[in-house]
């Protein structure tokens, strides 16, 4: 009965430690790889949980394998590092993330990297730009530094319920006029935005700091416009199909619209056209771009594949 009992308690111990994680991107897992933290050293859509449960350091800004378009891990697609518990500090910057969806707004949820204090995700690198409408802060109450050199089309950053226990955060964001998406007011989500507007109580140890030259501004709020409209996934007012392309684009939208233009992911105009019944872009060479539909009021960016 002991000897049952000793191999039963083996066999868990052996499940229990050869537990994985999924990894949605090859190339974020070719990066953990490099790294050292990926240890079976394969690309096979997992990691060791054990392996990336350790990890306090994450730079992916400098990784060999870009684009890294979505950090999805586990079976939650907008859960972003979930199972990286020991995160304290992480570095995105221009690896072309995008979140891995092509039909919603690109989100960064953060809020199961729990251990998380300091966030760097400067938008455009050597090579590719992020794409991140909003970043999700709410449960991370180590936080000590967010910064970004060029904010890119961020519009809003949650920190309600993490503000609460952020005593001493430094925030520093900046615009890139060199940016075709840049730069705009960024809303961010607190439990009491008159004392955080004010520097005061819950707020008054915050460093906030911005370059406004380019036209990017703060606000605060305890209900950012668009907050729950991109939480919940609902930016589908353009359709632009079809998504790989070969030669001729179409626009479907109930919304007037005044121009088109399609960049390079450095974000070099390449192509603008007047609102037309097709696009006819076969001349471009394979690759990824960012289609621009702009209107009076609103500008909408999506991710197009080109064959």
């Amino acid at each position: 009965m002991q000897k049952i009992t000793t191999a039963i308690l083996f066999l868990f111990s052996l499940t229990c430690f050869s537990q994985t994680t999924q990894i949605t991107d090859p190339n974020f897992e070719k990066t953990l790889i490099d790294l050292g933290i990926d240890s079976d050293g394969i690309v096979n859509g997992q990691v060791l949980t054990s392996d990336i449960a350790q990890v306090t350091h994450l730079d992916l800004s400098t990784s060999n394998h870009l684009p890294i378009e979505t950090l999805t891990t586990g079976v939650s697609w907008n859960k972003s590092l979930k199972g990286f518990t020991s995160l304290k500090v992480l570095n995105v910057s221009g690896i072309g993330y995008w979140g891995g969806i092509y039909d919603v707004a690109p989100v960064l949820d953060l809020t199961e990297v729990t251990n998380l204090e300091e966030l760097y995700f400067t938008n455009t690198g050597t090579d590719f730009m992020n794409e991140i409408y909003v970043i999700f802060l709410g449960n991370n109450p180590n936080l000590k530094v967010i910064e970004s050199f060029d904010t890119g089309r961020l519009s809003t950053i949650d920190l309600k319920g993490s503000d609460l226990n952020t005593i001493n955060l430094n925030i520093n964001l900046e615009g890139d006029t060199n940016d075709f998406g840049c730069c705009g007011n960024i809303c961010v989500n607190v439990t009491n935005p008159v004392d955080a507007q004010n520097e005061q109580g819950l707020y008054a140890n915050w460093n906030v700091i911005y370059t406004n030259n380019s036209g990017l501004s703060i606000t605060y709020s305890d209900d950012c416009d668009l907050f729950f409209d991109i939480k919940n996934h609902e930016l589908k007012a353009i359709k632009i199909y079809p998504n790989p392309v070969t030669s001729n684009l179409y626009i479907e939208t109930t919304q007037n619209y005044e121009q088109v233009e399609i960049f390079t992911l450095q974000g070099r105009l390449i192509k603008s056209f007047l609102p037309q019944e097709l696009y006819n872009i076969a001349e471009l060479p394979s690759g990824l771009y960012f289609v621009k539909v702009k209107s009076k009021n609103r500008e909408t960016i999506q991710k197009l594949i080109k064959n």
